[in-house]
């Protein structure tokens, strides 16, 4: 089977591709946009001008000779059309089936496109808060690099140290975040604090090991944990994050709920026990190696071609 993933969101279509390529599958990763997340790919044609007509006909052309060339398109995040009119190429005129995985504010909060909804055989999403938006969806949890992410113990020092890492200020509700630094700097407890923006995959990585507690999403308006969130938790490190406690009632999830207003209470009880974020760290390792194992997370994806194909 040769698979084409079109575009990688926070590297899921790379993790998964690897994944699948260990499976014997031919994974191909290609993007079109936003290499800046991250530099997993195969084939990178994003180096071309969009906004030119010869721009978009250079990357049509190659587009076209990937996919006639695969036997499946897993189409990840935003449409590289409006609407997902592309479509009509790949799955009318060229007749390949195609799995929608989305992952977030392409489709959260607006109404479901029509193309996308007639033309695609299956759909992922990558977190379960998704499912309200899009319809018949999959949740697929996402996969993370184990083999980058070995657990660790955090340097010693006797100041905590909180990391924080948003790739949207607004998204991640960084401003509670700060105002709950402020907070507790007022009561004089002792750590340190750590505003990571604008890094490279590795940074983001290094400063996480650093790190002895991470916060991540801390907005109620999504109540749910991320890419970052695993990786932390596999390295080891509790996280903390505003979560609905609907989508994840049946899960043993370990990551520590705080609204905003709660954040500053829940953080102050973590700096002033060490052996309770050292239990929840374990916890953390353990739950990501059984549902964020880009292996197991493979197989199902394999399962749903194979049924929806």
């Amino acid at each position: 089977m040769r698979v084409l993933h079109l575009n990688s969101p926070a590297k899921v279509g790379w993790v998964l591709a690897q994944a699948q390529r260990r499976l014997g599958v031919e994974a191909t990763v290609v993007l079109t946009h936003s290499r800046h997340w991250h530099h997993y790919y195969d084939v990178d044609l994003t180096s071309y001008d969009t906004s030119t007509l010869s721009g978009k006909y250079s990357v049509g052309r190659e587009l076209l000779g990937l996919v006639r060339s695969c036997d499946l398109l897993h189409y990840h995040g935003a449409p590289i059309s409006r609407g997902y009119r592309d479509l009509l190429i790949w799955a009318v005129g060229l007749g390949k089936p195609v799995f929608l995985h989305h992952h977030g504010s392409e489709v959260r909060e607006q109404q479901y496109p029509w193309l996308a909804s007639r033309l695609s055989r299956h759909r992922f999403v990558s977190t379960p808060d998704l499912l309200s938006w899009v319809p018949a969806a999959e949740w697929i949890p996402n996969p993370v690099l184990l083999e980058q992410l070995p657990r660790t113990a955090p340097p010693a020092s006797e100041r905590p140290l909180l990391v924080h890492v948003p790739t949207d200020r607004e998204v991640k509700n960084t401003e509670a975040v700060l105002a709950a630094v402020a907070e507790l700097r007022q009561r004089d407890i002792e750590f340190d604090f750590r505003l990571v923006e604008n890094c490279t995959y590795q940074e983001t990585i290094a400063a996480l090991q650093q790190a002895d507690i991470v916060v991540d999403w801390v907005n109620p308006r999504f109540g749910i944990y991320g890419v970052l969130s695993i990786e932390a938790m596999a390295l080891g490190r509790p996280v903390v994050c505003t979560l609905n406690p609907g989508l994840y009632e049946e899960s043993e999830l370990p990551v520590i709920p705080a609204s905003p207003t709660e954040l500053a209470g829940v953080l102050q009880r973590l700096i002033a026990a060490p052996e309770n974020r050292k239990r929840i760290g374990v916890a953390g390792r353990h739950f990501v190696l059984k549902h964020h194992n880009p292996d197991q997370v493979a197989l199902r994806v394999l399962r749903a071609y194979r049924e929806w194909a």
